[in-house]
């Protein structure tokens, strides 16, 4: 908890937010799938790609499902 803590704070410092940070990855824009809507999905490519930039930036026990959740 405490290592994810301060990587999220690392995130504020560079981005001015950590929303600023998430949003970045979507340009900005609500991302809709309507076909992972019929099923059932745990991850998907922009899922993977927040979780590896949030390993990469220090963060523990993350995953691509839990961003996807």
């Amino acid at each position: 908890m405490i290592t994810n803590a301060q990587a999220f704070l690392r995130i504020i410092e560079d981005f001015g937010s950590f929303d600023k940070y998430i949003w970045h990855f979507s340009r900005s824009k609500t991302m809709v799938y309507p076909s992972q809507q019929k099923h059932l999905c745990t991850h998907n490519a922009l899922s993977d790609k927040v979780a590896k930039d949030l390993k990469k930036r220090g963060f523990k026990y993350v995953g691509s499902g839990i961003i996807y959740s």
